[in-house]
Parts: structure tokens; C-alpha cells; sequence
């Protein structure tokens, strides 16, 4: 193995868990009912707050013996593990759950469209697909937009009301699921 690809493999590993992480936190937290700052600005305090302790473990990875350089990394990627952490644990807990029909309070489809690769470096529209919303009005006041399956697009927009499940969660940020 050459050693530029050595020198790449903690940066791609680096990548992989940062998409990840953020992916599976922007997942989580659109199911929240507290705002979702609350939990981004918790991970984003740890992670700077570590970040000082924790820059010279970064150090190997970036090359670099600078503290600012390895603490923005360690803040860059950090808040994101510590939120999918955070949003994970908070998910864990819980006992049963409350089960509550609330309104629809809208209904709509987006058209979107794939992205088709016509040759190197040029990408163009490809075909068109179609995303199904409804808006929820949860407990609260609270309005939440989701998406859904066409098979339940077509189903709430009949019955104007869906039934959810409230769950408290274990660090007391409460979530919901669709049933």
C-alpha cells in the first residue's frame, strides 16, 4: 500500500463517521417536539468544551501540532457524534408511550427531481418523483411537517386525523412516531 492511500484512510474513516453521525442526528431530531437547537447547542457546548482535551489525539490525524486547527476539527466533527449520542440516548429511554389522534392541518406533494450523470463533471435533471407531506398539529400547538408514503398521503388526507404515539424520552426531549 503506497503511502498517500495510508495517509487518506483516517481522513476517509473521519468522513464516513461525520456524515453518518449528522445524518442519523438530522433524522432524529426531525421527530423531536422540543426545538431542536436545544440538543445542538448541548453537543456543540461538549464538543468545544473537549475539545481542548482532546486536540492532541487530533493531532495524529491532521499532522498538525496547532491547538486551534485540531480543536475545530475536534469541534467540526465532535458535534456531531456527541449529537447523534445525545439524540440516541434520549431515544433509549422511555416507558410506553401515550397514543393521541391529533388533526391534519395540511396536506401537499413536492415534485422533485434525481440528479443524472451525463459525463464527467456535467449533471443534468433526470426523471421526476414525488414526495407526499402532511402537517401535524401535535400537543403543544406545535405544527410538524413529515413525509410520507403515498399509501398514507392518500389515507390521512381522507380521514383529516392521524394517530401518533408520544414518547418521553430519557434525557426528558420528547419525540413522536407516526403510527
Amino acid at each position: 500500500m503506497g503511502k498517500k492511500i495510508t495517509n487518506s484512510l483516517p481522513w476517509i474513516a473521519v468522513a464516513l463517521v461525520t456524515f453518518a453521525t449528522y445524518g442519523a442526528s438530522i433524522g432524529m431530531a426531525s421527530t423531536l417536539l422540543t426545538p431542536w437547537w436545544i440538543p445542538a447547542a448541548s453537543a456543540v457546548a461538549l464538543a468545544v468544551a473537549a475539545g481542548w482535551w482532546i486536540s492532541p489525539l487530533w493531532g495524529k490525524i491532521t499532522g498538525s501540532s496547532s491547538k486551534l486547527v485540531n480543536g475545530v476539527c475536534n469541534a467540526a466533527i465532535g458535534t456531531g457524534i456527541l449529537l447523534a449520542a445525545l439524540l440516541g440516548i434520549n431515544y433509549a429511554g422511555g416507558g410506553e408511550p401515550a397514543v393521541e389522534k391529533v388533526p391534519v392541518v395540511s396536506s401537499y406533494t413536492t415534485t422533485e427531481h434525481h440528479t443524472r450523470r451525463l459525463r464527467r463533471g456535467v449533471y443534468v435533471k433526470g426523471s421526476a418523483y414525488t414526495q407526499y407531506h402532511v402537517k401535524l398539529k401535535l400537543p403543544g400547538d406545535k405544527v410538524k411537517s413529515i413525509v410520507v408514503s403515498r399509501e398514507r398521503y392518500n389515507k390521512l388526507r381522507r380521514t383529516r386525523r392521524a394517530e401518533v404515539e408520544l414518547h418521553r424520552g430519557l434525557l426528558g426531549m420528547d419525540y413522536f412516531t407516526i403510527r
